[in-house]
This record gives structure tokens, C-alpha cells and sequence, in this order.
């Protein structure tokens, strides 16, 4: 059998496969093995402080696809060391002043024409990857990047056994109370939580993520119960889902939970389950974890798709605000709009159990997708709020410039409720396209919209196009007269495409796509930290990742795999 049929057989079987924890060998938990799950952390909102405006970590979330292990391993990484490794670019010697004395830039010399220049600072242009030496070209056709890959060690933080094939994992940060406009106000431990659905046993795991001045720190970054069952792995506490006695009402998660996302500080918390028909909702209960609270049904079979609806700011607020989800599925054409609804306090017959609050997960309303012929088979979905930020920001304004007049708060809210509305941003595999669009304006809502996407716009794509992220890319700012520049951050929208080894970048101010990434085999999950001008793609057939400048102000490097993480190594089945 051919390698490639063998890896698709070996597909096949694991999308039925159900590996219980505490089999088999145990995962080496520092090692980045068939990753599908990558997350940055928001210090910027998260603790508060001017000097962590940037994000800190970055998460991975192994798979252990080929059954090696018993289970697999969510790694964290300090993302200031790696930059520092990260090969900085450049388009004259001036751009390198801050590397310090001897630094140039690598350009074009006209005594060496054969010579391919990298346009990285360099202290020696015959060495411009240094120490760890420039990859074979015949490599860099299946491992893009001119440089040999990094130690993944000399930036790990920490590390911890999660169950089998996880999906994703996601960050979000705590938030004991928040303000009338709902703003998160403190945090008094300091912690931030990860989610992860695995499918392996059908659970979502959680994890804190504690301050580094936490005791515990020290020991792991992670705290989810480790050396209470699996010594090296959560344990069952942080594995919500797999038993009804976890919950009131007897739930437990369906099989197959792929998608997750989450409202902004991780109060609600949905899962697609891609071959039940069904979506679940966890709510957070805090120290508890998050619990499984209801389970949406009677949905096309085959949900992936989900993105948490961003939560809109009113003038004054006159009804409580229902979270929304919107989803879409690999066999139906359509967009479906799930809301999470908080039901009256329920009272026990059971003198000696409280009232409690229950949660229900109810489709609220459905659109069909026809920007396109045949519009099925939709992946990923993502959502950008910045344009109505952007209006609500001049709306704020405007306000301060008014006063507290009855006739300038109307105006006030007139203008919230006219604000452009958040983009919606779709890929689809039947057609290879990516689907452009925003929530429908209407006025009859508190919120001006209805929530629901329109699509007007699709282009077309390479084949396999499966997530849709949104980032922030380092655009030009302002020229100093010693030539260098600062910069500014611009919305991109990311479309990562599996099958054909493409990332697609999209410019939403100028509704086209600006660049193409080259990557290596399988890219499936990416993270974009803006603010250092990179992504990190987790590649799932290689276990590698790959580090892609997005600074526009160096264009011989943008949008181009700079560096690697981790020796590429090819599944077992290919060999």
C-alpha cells in the first residue's frame, strides 16, 4: 500500500477510534506530535499590566494521531525567548541598528550574483542563518525556511499529559466580576484557563494557567490536578463531560467534539460534535471547572464550524444580553445562529438542595450560504469585531464632546445602533472558497443586528481550506528622518488550507488577498501575535512549527515561513 493511501486508512480508523487514558506507553510530554491546537495568551487584557502588552505564551495542543501513546500533551512556550531566536528582517543596514555593532543586512552584492539573499540581519552574510546553519534546498521544498530548525527546549516552559486527540485548545482569562458595561474588573489569583475538547474519551479538558508569581509555578505552569491519578496528565476533575453525575441533568458529551469556542472570559463554552448532530454547552462554575449544561440537537449531522458572537456595548442597556454562536457543518449550506439562554432559578422538591440556574443551548435562527454554487462542506468560521469598534470608539467620542443631555443620549445610541457590524468570514470546501460577508444590520434589535451573517463576496481557493483566523499584521507607520519606520496594526484574515499546503492572507480594508504563505505538509492550527509581527503554524503531518513574518514595512520577507520549531518528523505510516 502506498504511504499516503496508508495515512489515509489510518484517517479513516482514528475518526472512530476511541482511546481510553491510562493505556499504552506514555506521551514524552516536551515533544510537538501531530499538533492541532495552537492559542496565544491576552496578557494585554488578562492581568492588566502596561509592561505585558504583549502576548507571553504560546500554546500547543498535541494529538498523538498514530496511537504511539496513550495520550498526548499540551506544551507552552515563551514567546519572548523565541522571538529572540527568530531571524529579524530587514531592508537596509539601518533597519539592523538595534541588533548592535556588526549587524548588516543581507542583501543583493554585485561581485556575488549566485548568492540568494536572505534580507535577515546578519554579523556574517556567508552565515546568514549562524550558528545553526542553513537547511539543504532540497529540503526546503517539503520544509519551508531557509534555515535549520531551532531546539524547541531553549524556550519551553512547561508541559502536561492531556488525553488522546485533542481538536484545538483556546485561552481565555478569568474574571471573578465584571462592570456595568461588562468589562472584566479583577482578577485576584491572577489566572487564566485553557480548553481543550479530546476525542479520545469525548471530554473537554480545562486547565488554570497560573501567574508566574504563583508558588505552584515553579513546578508547572499548569495546574489541572496532575499526581491525583495520571502523575504526569490531568485528571479526571479537569476531563469535564464524560460522566453524568458531573452535571444536573444527567448530560454527557456526545462523541466526536471537534470545534470549541468561547465567550470572552470563558463563562459559556461550546463544542461542536461533528458526526452527532449536536452541540454542547459548559458553563464555567469556577473552581468547579466548567460543567455540561445542555446539549443542542436536531442540527445537520455534521457541525465543525464555531465562532462566539462578539458581545455588543449599548448606550444604556434595556434587556440582558443572550450569548451567541454561530455554526456550520460539513453537509448542509447554512449558518446557524445558537443562543445560550439563562432559564428562571429552578426549586427542588428537595428541601435540601438550592435553587439553581439552568442553561439551555437553543438554535435561535438559520441562514442559508449562496455566495456560491454549490456552498457545502463549510469549515471554519471566524468573526472580526473591529469594524464596530471602530464606530463605537467615534460614537464614544462624540459623546464626550455632548454631555449628559436626554437629546445627546439618543443620539448616543442611535449612533451604537447604526455602527457597522461585525465581518463574518467562512471557508468552504465544495467549492475551495473563502466566504466574505457580516452580521445583517436590523434595527427591530437592541444590538442593530440580527446576529446572522450575510455573504456577498467568494474567492476562490487552493484545495482544502479548513480554518479561518483573525489577526493583526505590523503595517507601516511613521518614517524617521535616520530611515527607520514605526508601524501600525492592520486586520488580516488568515485561511489556512490543509490539503495544498497554503496559508491565504486576506486584506479586508482592500477586499482582496495580499499574500500566500508556503508551508510545510498538513498546516492545521496557527496563532498570529501581532504585535511581534509573526504566526506560528502548527504543522500536523511533520510535527513542526513554523514561524511566518507578517511585517509588511520588510516585503521580501512577508508572508514567508522565517524559522522552524522542532526537527520535522514524517509519520510512521509514510516511512
Amino acid at each position: 500500500m502506498r504511504p499516503l493511501l496508508r495515512l489515509a486508512a489510518l484517517s479513516v480508523l482514528l475518526l472512530n477510534a476511541c482511546y481510553p487514558p491510562g493505556d499504552g506507553k506514555a506521551p514524552p510530554l516536551d515533544e510537538i506530535y501531530f499538533p492541532t491546537g495552537a492559542a496565544l495568551d491576552g496578557s494585554w487584557e488578562f492581568d492588566r499590566r502596561p509592561e505585558t502588552t504583549k502576548s507571553q505564551y504560546l500554546y500547543i495542543a498535541n494529538s498523538d494521531f498514530d496511537l504511539q501513546y496513550r495520550s498526548s500533551s499540551l506544551i507552552s512556550y515563551n514567546l519572548d525567548l523565541l522571538s529572540d531566536r527568530i531571524p529579524r528582517s530587514c531592508n537596509t543596514n539601518e533597519d539592523c541598528n538595534a541588533k548592535g555593532d556588526g549587524w548588516v543586512c543581507d542583501t543583493p552584492t554585485p561581485n556575488d550574483t549566485k548568492r540568494v539573499p536572505t534580507y535577515y540581519c546578519v554579523q556574517d552574510v556567508a552565515k546568514p542563518c549562524g550558528d545553526s546553519g542553513e537547511r539543504v534546498s532540497a529540503d526546503q521544498v517539503l520544509y519551508p525556511g531557509r534555515c535549520n530548525p531551532l531546539d524547541p527546549a531553549d524556550m519551553r516552559v512547561s508541559s502536561v499529559g492531556i488525553g488522546a486527540f485533542a481538536s484545538d485548545v483556546i485561552w481565555r482569562p478569568n474574571c471573578d466580576t465584571t462592570d456595568a458595561n461588562g468589562e472584566c474588573e479583577n482578577d485576584p489569583e491572577g489566572r487564566s484557563r485553557l480548553f481543550i475538547p479530546v476525542r479520545g474519551d469525548s471530554t473537554l479538558h480545562w486547565i488554570d494557567v497560573l501567574n508566574d508569581d504563583d508558588p505552584k509555578w515553579q513546578e508547572n505552569q499548569f495546574d489541572c490536578g496532575q499526581n491525583n491519578g495520571d502523575e504526569d496528565g490531568c485528571d479526571a476533575a479537569h476531563r469535564s463531560g464524560d460522566t453524568p453525575d458531573d452535571n444536573i441533568d444527567r448530560l454527557e458529551q456526545n462523541p466526536e467534539p471537534f470545534g470549541v469556542d468561547a465567550t470572552e472570559y470563558g463563562e459559556f463554552v461550546v463544542v461542536t460534535n461533528q458526526t452527532t448532530g449536536t452541540v454542547s454547552l459548559y458553563h464555567d462554575e469556577g473552581v468547579k471547572g466548567p460543567m455540561l449544561v445542555s446539549i443542542a440537537s436536531g442540527l445537520p449531522f455534521a457541525p465543525i464550524g464555531i465562532a462566539a458572537i462578539p458581545k455588543p456595548t449599548f448606550a444604556e442597556p434595556t434587556t440582558k444580553y443572550e450569548p451567541g454562536f454561530l455554526v456550520t457543518y460539513r453537509n448542509a449550506a447554512q449558518v446557524d445562529l445558537l443562543r445560550a439562554h439563562e432559564e428562571p432559578p429552578f426549586t427542588s422538591d428537595d428541601s435540601a438542595r438550592p435553587p439553581y440556574t439552568r442553561y439551555t443551548l437553543r438554535r435561535a435562527a438559520s441562514v442559508p450560504v449562496n455566495a456560491n454554487s454549490l456552498n457545502f462542506d463549510q469549515r471554519g468560521i471566524a468573526i472580526d469585531k473591529s469594524p464596530r469598534v471602530a464606530d463605537y470608539d467615534k460614537c464614544a467620542n462624540t459623546a464626550a464632546q455632548c454631555g449628559a443631555s436626554d437629546e445627546c443620549k439618543a443620539a448616543l445610541e442611535t449612533c451604537l445602533r447604526s455602527a457597522h457590524q461585525p465581518a463574518v468570514f467562512a471557508a468552504s470546501r465544495a467549492p475551495a472558497s473563502f466566504l466574505v460577508g457580516a452580521m445583517t444590520t436590523d434595527l427591530n434589535f437592541v444590538s442593530g443586528t440580527s446576529e446572522l451573517p450575510s455573504f456577498t463576496d467568494s474567492l476562490p481557493l487552493s484545495v482544502g481550506p479548513s480554518r479561518v483566523v483573525v489577526g493583526k499584521v505590523r503595517v507601516p507607520g511613521t518614517t524617521f528622518h535616520d530611515g527607520s519606520s514605526s508601524y501600525d496594526l492592520a486586520s488580516r484574515i488568515f485561511i489556512v488550507c490543509f490539503d495544498s499546503r497554503r496559508i491565504f492572507v486576506y486584506d479586508p480594508a482592500r477586499r482582496a488577498i495580499e499574500a500566500i504563505v508556503s508551508t510545510g505538509r498538513g498546516p492545521h492550527a496557527l496563532a498570529v501575535d501581532g504585535e511581534r509581527g509573526l504566526a506560528y503554524v502548527a504543522h500536523f503531518t511533520d510535527s513542526y512549527l513554523g514561524v511566518i513574518s507578517l511585517d509588511l514595512r520588510f516585503p521580501k520577507t512577508y508572508a514567508a515561513i522565517v524559522a522552524s520549531i522542532g526537527t520535522p518528523k514524517a509519520p510512521r505510516s509514510s516511512k
